[in-house]
């Protein structure tokens, strides 16, 4: 039996579009080595032609962005942020006491258009395939989503053949990874050698 779960904690990438590789400097860059060349010295909101003001990364025109987001991603900004993420039930004098909807575990979250590459792009997640005793056996990082898709081709990337895949995959999305490899027709491969189950505390706890 292997143990499935995904970690949301948002290592970085390449800001460009559909560019899943390594920062060229994870102090400060937005791009890789590729799209730090390839973007020159162009202002960094997207669509933009002008020239970046230096130390900035906007030109003349987009310069109040520029700030804007420098504000938004200062240390005191992020520690609140982090706050809020650790206490959700707490509403904070400066809060509008709005609430907002919480995206359901197992539904993808719909992608937001970039409006600038100011800072790089995140994965998702981490997932992780462990045993039972809790050592990782394999992991990836997921771009966009956590989806049935996605936890498959992992599985057939780690277990390629019949006689190394687990009798049991416990995760706590079982059924939606059961009826994506059922209407793909994986399932033909999986059904021979596997069990997708979910334990019930993870799924309740989650």
């Amino acid at each position: 039996m292997v143990v499935m779960d995904g970690i949301v904690m948002g290592p970085t990438h390449c800001a460009y579009d559909d560019c899943i590789q390594d920062l060229d400097n994870s102090r400060g860059s937005a791009f890789c080595t590729y799209h730090n060349i390839h973007y020159g010295a162009r202002c960094c909101v997207y669509g933009c032609q002008g020239q970046r003001i230096n130390p900035t990364e906007a030109c003349k025109k987009h310069q109040k962005d520029w700030f804007k987001y420098k504000q938004e991603h200062s240390w005191p900004t992020l520690m609140g942020v982090h706050r809020m993420l650790q206490r959700p039930s707490e509403l904070m004098p400066w809060q509008s006491g709005l609430q907002q909807n919480n995206q359901p575990h197992d539904e993808s979250a719909p992608e937001a258009k970039r409006k600038n590459y100011f800072g790089p792009s995140r994965f998702y997640c981490v997932e992780t395939i462990c045993a039972p005793c809790g050592v990782v056996i394999a992991w990836t990082k997921f771009d966009k989503a956590e989806s049935p898709t996605n936890i498959l081709q992992f599985l057939e990337d780690v277990y390629p053949t019949e006689e190394s895949r687990p009798a049991y995959i416990c995760i706590d999305k079982a059924y939606l990874v059961l009826r994506t490899s059922i209407a793909n027709k994986s399932w033909e491969m999986w059904s021979r050698t596997s069990w997708f189950i979910v334990d019930s505390y993870h799924y309740i706890n989650h």
